[in-house]
C-alpha cells in the first residue's frame, strides 16, 4: 500500500485478467472498519459472560441482540424501517425483571465511542420505566452490570 496525498492507495491483484486494480481507501474509512471490528468482537464477549451468568441468573436466558448497526442496502433498510427497526435500540435486551429491575438493557461501545442521541433517549426512556441501562466499554463492566442486575441492587456509576 503506498501513500498519495492524504489518500492510500492500494493494489488489488484481479483473479481473471491478472492485471493490478489500483483502489482509493479513505483513511477515515479504515478506521471506522477497525471500530466496528472491535466493537463486535467486545459484542460477542458480553454476550459470551451473559451464557454464563445464565446458570447464576435464568432470566438472562432472555437477553437477546437488536441486530439494527449492521449494513444494509437501501432497499433492506426501507423494508426494516416498515417493518418497525426503530434507531437507537440498545444492543442487548432483556425483557425479565430481577429484583428491583423491570429488565436490562445494554449499549456496547469501544472506548471514546459516545451515545447517539436516539441511543440516549432509548436509555433515558427504559430507565424511567425501571430497567437496568447501562453502556459498557469492557467485559469487566458487563460483568458488573449482570450483577447489578443479578441481584436486582441499586446501579453503580457503570451503569448510569
Amino acid at each position: 500500500m503506498e501513500k498519495i496525498g492524504k489518500q492510500k492507495m492500494s493494489t488489488i491483484m484481479d483473479s481473471r485478467t491478472g492485471c493490478n486494480l489500483v483502489k482509493e481507501i479513505d483513511p477515515r474509512d479504515l478506521e471506522e472498519k477497525r471500530r466496528r471490528y472491535r466493537e463486535r468482537q467486545l459484542h460477542q464477549a458480553c454476550m459470551d459472560l451473559v451464557k454464563t451468568y445464565t446458570g447464576k441468573c435464568p432470566q438472562l436466558q432472555w437477553m437477546i441482540h437488536v441486530p439494527n448497526g449492521e449494513y444494509r442496502t437501501k432497499a433492506t433498510a426501507a423494508k426494516l424501517k416498515r417493518m418497525g427497526v426503530k434507531p437507537g435500540v440498545p444492543d442487548l435486551i432483556c425483557p425479565k425483571g430481577c429484583g428491583r429491575w423491570r429488565g436490562v438493557a445494554i449499549e456496547i461501545k469501544v472506548r471514546g465511542a459516545r451515545l447517539r442521541k436516539e441511543q440516549a433517549e432509548w436509555m433515558q426512556t427504559l430507565a424511567a420505566e425501571g430497567w437496568l441501562t447501562a453502556t459498557v466499554t469492557s467485559t469487566k463492566e458487563m460483568e458488573e452490570c449482570l450483577e447489578i442486575y443479578r441481584r436486582g441492587q441499586a446501579t453503580k456509576e457503570v451503569c448510569d
